[in-house]
């Protein structure tokens, strides 16, 4: 549905308005495999990484869907430069041209390796919105990264018992005629 997430009450603390240990945020965050087309190295650390360059295929050509700047370790991140070092190309033709600015800076790299990413949202012109690096799939082969029809989504929680809610009215409708209820 594209909710930025649920606030829901602890079972186990009275209800008190505003902010505090008794409402919890669970945020949602959508997960997909992307191809790696590029890097930005790291303006803070030498030999490092500073973020990723990603994409997908569509019809066999390579769409550019933005950087993933975070989710990774120093180290992890001098050890990708080091191995995208050794694959660093010519820009690859996309399917369409990139955004002004979208090529600043980066090494492009032979779209062999495949991320896992972890991100909040699309904006409006097609890009990631704070991506995420969760790792490397070297299970899947970049041909075969297509865009996902309807993004994974799942439920964050930082509270141990926002598991363990019950709904009081489960049937109660939210907003009219979107059929969104309490239990959606």
């Amino acid at each position: 549905m594209g909710l930025e997430g649920i606030v829901s009450k602890r079972l186990d603390l009275p209800y008190i308005s505003g902010r505090g240990p008794h409402w919890i945020k669970s945020k949602c965050v959508h997960r997909q495999e992307f191809v790696i087309i590029g890097y930005v190295p790291s303006s803070a650390a030498a030999d490092a990484i500073g973020s990723l360059v990603l994409g997908y295929y569509e019809s066999g050509k390579l769409v550019h869907v933005g950087r993933a700047g975070t989710g990774y370790s120093d180290e992890l991140a001098r050890d990708l430069r080091s191995m995208f070092d050794r694959i660093a190309t010519s820009k690859p033709s996309f399917a369409k041209p990139l955004q002004a600015g979208a090529a600043k800076e980066v090494t492009w790299i032979a779209p062999e390796l495949v991320a896992e990413v972890e991100f909040r949202d699309w904006t409006s012109d097609g890009l990631l919105r704070q991506a995420s690096f969760k790792g490397l799939r070297e299970d899947k082969d970049p041909k075969e990264i297509g865009l996902e029809q309807r993004p994974k989504m799942q439920v964050v929680s930082k509270s141990p018992v926002a598991d363990a809610f019950k709904l009081t009215n489960p049937d109660r409708v939210l907003w009219e005629g979107q059929g969104v209820t309490t239990a959606v």
